[in-house]
């Protein structure tokens, strides 16, 4: 026989083991998504989702050995409960993006706030009646 009952369980110990590394590449993605998805810069730019998580994915492929070594008997075990897992990891990720990007929003506020102040948005205004600027 080609495939022996050792080559069979060789497959499933490397099945379970690329299982449960891929499972802690999307645990240390899934914060670095969920910062991604909230924080202004990628907002701004219109970057497309599936770019952001293929970034997320690349910045969390260091973290995702170091997750392995020390939580890798628990991420086995997950079983049905790695959604779940995730899920929180996207909820800290847009915490902590909400965090970063308060200030960034603060400023912009800020700056909205002055140009009304100074006039600079009226000569945008313009009449409804005559479709004309109001200036």
């Amino acid at each position: 026989m080609i495939f022996d009952e050792v080559f069979f369980n060789e497959l499933a110990i490397l099945s379970d083991f690329l299982k449960a590394w891929s499972t802690s590449l999307m645990f240390a993605a899934g914060r670095i998504f969920g910062f991604f998805i909230i924080f202004p810069m990628f907002l701004s730019l219109k970057v497309g989702r599936s770019l952001l998580f293929g970034v997320s994915i690349a910045l969390g492929l260091p973290l995702a050995g170091p997750l392995y070594a020390e939580y890798g008997e628990m991420i086995e075990a997950a079983g049905r409960f790695e959604l779940v897992y995730l899920v929180h990891e996207a909820i800290v990720g847009l915490v902590v993006g909400l965090v970063f990007a308060v200030p960034f929003w603060m400023v912009a506020m800020a700056g909205v706030m002055i140009d009304v102040q100074r006039g600079a948005t009226q000569s945008t205004g313009t009449d409804d009646a005559l479709h004309d600027q109001k200036t």
